[in-house]
Formats: C-alpha cells, structure tokens, sequence
C-alpha cells in the first residue's frame, strides 16, 4: 500500500516514471467504479477539505474554513497559467497531507463502506495525560499531575513546571550541591506520560508505562540512571561525567554516552530492546557484546538472542510516540495493539489468531473511538470496544 502511495503523490507532483505510470494504471484499472470516481473527485478543493477534516476529525470548524481562507487568499484564481500551477502546488500539498499521513490508499481505496465498532455502555476513552508517581529515598510517593505545580514540598531541589506545550517537566535545580546521595524513581503508568529535567540538565521523556530510577545528584565521574519501558534522552554533555542508562527488559543492557540524543525502548512484556541514535554516539553492551552506534543507527536485542544486532532505523518511526504519534510501518496489528493498550490503559483480546499489517499515522491525542476507526479503515481488522477491553476481529 506504502508503494501505491509513493506512486500517487509522485503523478501528483509531476515527477511520475513512464513505468511508474504504467503500474499506477495498472493498479487503478483493479479498482472498483467506485473508487476510481474518487480518485478522479480528489483533485477537487471540496473534497481535499472534506478528507482533511474526516482524516483529522478536526472539530474546530472556524480554524480549519481559516486556514482554508488563508490559502485561497495567496492563490491567485484566475484562469492563468501561473494560477493552474499556484492552485496545483497547493492540491499536492494538501493531497500529500492526505494521502502520506500513512494511510496512504487504503483510506481513499480500502475504506469498507461501515465500521464495525461496537461500544456497548461505554464512554469514550480520553489518550494518555500528563502523570506520573515519584517515590522517594525515604519510600514516601508523590503523585504528579496537572494539579501540581511548583516545588515539590518533600522534594526541595525539584519542582514541577509547565513546558512550551503546557505539560508538566519534573525540573531538579542544577545548582544544588551536597556530597550525599539518595535515588528516587518516577513511575509513568498506563496512560500516561511525564518528562524530567535530571540534576545535570539531562532531559527525558519518558512514554507510558516506564520508569526512571535516578539519583538526587551526580557525585563522582559517573551519571548511572537505570530504565525500564521507552524513553527518549537529550543527554547534557559533560565529556568529565559518562552517562550510563542500566536497562531492564527482555534483555538487561548498558548505555554509555557522553552528551547525545537517543531513544531506548525496553519494555518487559516486549521479546525486543532498541536502542536508536539522533545524534552523537553512544556504546551499547552487555554481558557478551558492545556495539557502537552512529546516527540514525538502531541496536537490537532479541530475548532469544544475545548478541546485538546493529541496522538502520527511521527516526521518525522510532520517535513518533515523543511526537505525539502512533507510527505504524507495516507493523503487525499485535504490535500496534500493544502500544494502543499502554497509551489508553486498555486490555486486547484476539477472536483468533489474528496476523495482519498496517501502515498508518495517527495522532496520539485521538480519543481511542477514532483511533480504532482509522485502524479499521485498512479493512485488515475490526473491533469491539467494551468497557476497557477491546476485542480484535480479523
């Protein structure tokens, strides 16, 4: 389908081979009346609008007819050559938001004529939100949320802020300094997210369902932290102070960087860690090998297999949770399930063995209704969402 795709935007934009044509022909000719039609209507400004707000379920009418307005405003509409090419630069852009937002063609091909969720006395579940618990050294436990803000009255050299996107940062103050040490731990559970701004200026996300152990201050030459489930790291860099991240998982590994930008996801109920790269370099190891990572380099460990395994990685795959996005690259429906299950703190149940892939981009601020409606318009799989268990059909 990813394939299709690339052909369509390409005979869009103008750039389409003689043999490309000839294979989106090809293909177009095994489609129904129906579907072809479409294809022929999307070239019109009514129906890109109308996919952009169905794909997006955008409910702020008045922003979306503005940017519209906006648009049409810089578009010369007269019948000249430089308007043809004004108004076709933008249907391919507004058709590349479409049709590039990874449901490629099968949301204007594959669509089933009605979805098949079934939502039996049950509301609708909201995504994940800013939250997390913070243990102490001390065992005591704080609950961070929206609600609280500012410093932390158990926690002196920390405080909670609001970032540029009015989520909350467990931000601790660089300046403090002691010669003891004691570790707490943040704790993100299922549905839900939080970030921390480490006593070295080290910043990570953490997704849901993971945690953090770390120490109150970095003594020493080392900066040891230790995670289990998905973060993402934007390490301060200290060429005097390695950071090491002890990961837990299927596979317990080390990763040692200086200063970098890197993605870790280790989740235990996963059979995989991967370690991927931004920018930098970084060491990853165990008990019986090391690699070394370059940017845009992802390291692989398998739970039936210790060795790592280095390969490319697509970053904007690797880092669309930290986006606000569930990518999914031909990925199996289980996997994209399990991903749906932390983000919303939701139970899967198969009907039956069920191996289907999907290619799709979905906002991870979707109420989980809409989510699975996309999901169903691949015609690979549909579902019965009943209280917080969503039942999985092929």
């Amino acid at each position: 389908m990813q394939k299709v795709a690339d052909l369509l935007l390409a005979r869009l934009q103008g750039t389409i081979s003689e043999t490309d044509a000839r294979e989106l022909e090809q293909w177009l000719e095994q489609q129904s009346p129906e579907s072809r039609e479409f294809y022929l209507n999307t070239t019109e400004w009514t129906s890109i609008e109308a996919a952009l707000q169905s794909f997006y379920h955008i409910e702020e009418k008045n922003a979306l007819e503005d940017v519209w307005a906006r648009i049409r405003t810089t578009t010369p509409l007269a019948d000249s050559p430089s308007a043809i090419r004004s108004m076709k630069r933008y249907w391919i852009a507004a058709a590349a938001a479409v049709l590039l937002m990874g449901m490629a063609t099968t949301w204007y091909f594959a669509k089933p004529t009605e979805t098949t969720i079934l939502v039996k006395n049950t509301p609708d579940i909201l995504p994940a939100n800013n939250k997390a618990t913070l243990q102490l050294a001390d065992g005591s436990v704080i609950t961070l949320d929206s609600t609280v803000n500012g410093t932390l009255e158990k926690e002196k050299n920390a405080a909670v802020i609001n970032d540029s996107k009015g989520k909350g940062v467990l931000a601790y103050n660089q300046q403090t300094v002691t010669s003891t040490v004691s570790y707490n731990k943040i704790t993100t559970p299922k549905g839900g997210e939080f970030q921390i701004v480490l006593p070295d200026g080290t910043h990570v996300w953490l997704n849901a369902a993971s945690s953090l152990r770390y120490p109150t201050a970095f003594i020493g030459n080392n900066r040891n932290i230790e995670l289990s489930g998905e973060a993402y790291f934007e390490v301060a860099s200290n060429p005097e102070k390695q950071f090491r991240v002890k990961v837990t998982g299927p596979r317990p590994f080390d990763v040692e960087v200086l200063g970098t930008k890197f993605n870790i996801s280790s989740y235990p109920d996963d059979n995989f860690s991967a370690t991927s790269l931004v920018q930098g370099k970084v060491k990853v190891l165990n008990n019986t090998d090391v690699k070394i990572l370059q940017p845009d380099q992802q390291a692989v460990l398998t739970i039936n297999n210790t060795n790592i395994t280095l390969q490319a990685v697509d970053l904007e795959e690797a880092l669309a949770w930290k986006n606000g996005l569930f990518y999914i690259q031909d990925a199996d429906i289980k996997d994209i399930m399990t991903q749906i299950s932390r983000w919303y703190d939701v139970d899967i149940v198969y009907k039956e063995d069920i191996s289907r892939k999907i290619v799709a981009k979905i906002p991870r601020s979707m109420k989980l209704s809409d989510v699975l409606k996309v999901l169903e318009y691949s015609g690979q799989v549909h579902f019965k969402l009943e209280g917080r268990t969503i039942t999985v059909f092929p």
